[in-house]
């Protein structure tokens, strides 16, 4: 393209010019000068083009981290959520056993120790509860805000194919197949 319109332009400056032109030069030379107009607005649209898929691809870099980012984060929560509930489950355990041992035991002695166990388990099992909401509430949230950054990223991914489809559309030379 460029070719062209230098090779146009080297015509146009470097021929000599008739004293007499005929209609037919005159005819010429305005088609030629419209051409030469239609090539300089392609190319100023393939510029913008080109400039907004940059900006489009830089956007889309920032948005790929923010999504790597709440991606690590709901992994994290997630992973701490499955140890709050594990150990819960171990609490669970041991308080039935406790339980059990106590129930079984009748020396005041042994069960004092095993009845301030069974307390502070108890206590456990409550924080573990109050933690497990919290970290259920909070991996709700960071899901939903990762969802909503995955869906902004998707939309530039699909700009992106379109501002290719525009420039691969511009390249085609006139009359090719679509």
């Amino acid at each position: 393209m460029r070719f062209l319109l230098s090779t146009l332009l080297a015509i146009l400056f470097f021929c000599p010019v008739g004293q007499a032109q005929t209609p037919t030069d005159s005819k010429t030379l305005q088609a030629i000068l419209e051409e030469v107009r239609q090539l300089r607005q392609d190319l100023h649209s393939t510029a913008a083009t080109v400039e907004r898929a940059q900006i489009i691809l830089y956007r889309m870099r920032i948005q790929a981290d923010i999504v790597t980012h709440l991606t690590q984060r709901v992994e994290e929560t997630q992973e701490r959520l499955r140890q709050v509930k594990n150990a819960q489950a171990a609490n669970a355990a041991r308080i039935k056993t406790i339980q059990d041992t106590i129930d079984q035991t009748q020396d005041a002695n042994t069960r004092k120790p095993l009845e301030d166990e069974l307390s502070s388990r108890k206590a456990q099992v409550e924080r573990f509860s109050a933690q497990q909401q919290e970290l259920e509430t909070r991996e709700g949230e960071l899901s939903s805000q990762l969802r909503l950054e995955q869906s902004k990223l998707d939309d530039m991914q699909a700009n992106l194919d379109q501002l290719q489809k525009n420039l691969e559309n511009a390249a085609r030379p006139v009359g090719a197949p679509h």
